[in-house]
């Protein structure tokens, strides 16, 4: 049993004044990501009445990632440069990571969180195209990749002595994170953290079910595939060393048979191609945020 039991409830969740309402560049950006008919020119507009996430994407955009010939000073330009899905990810990915200070006693949680996060948006945006996911609707993917964990961030940042615990449960008596959650905060546990928080930004259903599902797909709603392939990328991410800071190595080691979405070995190889290509990105993208 654990030492220490905290109560983390909707009302406390919900509460929180940082995180109460989604700032309205990331609550833009996100409705561009959900809007086909969205253009650059909309992305860049949205992007640049931000002048913190301007600076932010300008950053990592002229980062030595991107190895470009010469400095992006626009916006604009760097829709023009990278394209649309490449300025959109890195928006949407900087906000969200800016949602959490970086304080002395959660920045290491912090730091593995946002690496599996962006990993698991890289691996789930990949599924979006795979062979194996070709009849499921998967729009929007990479984004509830990316936000899956949010609640992790909530606990290490708000709730930092029931994250500790949590931690110390998994080190010490052998359970998975998820158990250890669940012992420690009697039940609850981050996927319900992050669904409380997403459903009081008024995200999408789908996306709030990706994020509250994402460790139970089987119990969402019909013809919502997003909790599944965001559990297939999560656990795809952990098997192949990119999990997050409460991730044991037997979590890890999972084989990924048995998952909603089974994958063959030639769409396993190509993630794990891509997610190598993409490590210095994800640094890129963290040191943007340091502004």
């Amino acid at each position: 049993m654990p030492e220490l039991c905290v109560h983390v409830g909707r009302d406390e969740v919900c509460a929180i004044e940082s995180l109460a309402t989604l700032p309205a560049s990331l609550a833009r950006v996100l409705a561009l990501v959900q809007d086909d008919s969205s253009t650059a020119l909309d992305l860049a507009e949205v992007i640049s009445s931000d002048q913190a996430l301007t600076m932010r994407v300008l950053r990592t955009v002229n980062s030595a990632y991107y190895g470009l010939h010469r400095q992006v000073r626009t916006i604009s330009e760097a829709v023009v440069i990278l394209g649309f899905n490449e300025v959109e990810r890195l928006a949407t990915t900087i906000s969200v990571m800016s949602l959490f200070s970086k304080d002395r006693e959660s920045i290491r949680a912090l730091q593995l969180l946002w690496r599996h996060s962006m990993a698991c948006s890289v691996a789930a945006g990949a599924l979006e195209h795979a062979p194996e996911c070709a009849k499921a609707d998967l729009g929007g993917a990479h984004v509830a990749g990316l936000l899956h964990d949010v609640g992790k961030a909530v606990l290490a940042q708000h709730f930092p002595g029931a994250f500790a615990e949590i931690f110390r449960v998994v080190q010490e008596q052998g359970t998975t994170g998820l158990e250890a959650e669940e012992l420690v905060m009697s039940g609850v546990n981050h996927a319900m953290v992050g669904g409380w928080l997403a459903e009081q930004w008024d995200l999408p259903e789908a996306l709030v079910e990706a994020i509250a599902l994402h460790h139970r797909p089987e119990e969402a709603g019909k013809g919502n595939s997003l909790p599944a392939v965001v559990y297939t990328a999560d656990s795809l991410c952990n098997c192949l060393g990119m999990g997050s800071a409460t991730a044991k190595p037997v979590e890890a080691e999972q084989p990924l048979t048995g998952q909603r979405f089974a994958l063959g070995d030639a769409t396993v190889d190509s993630i794990h191609a891509l997610l190598q290509k993409r490590r210095g990105l994800i640094g890129a993208m963290t040191a943007g945020v340091h502004c």
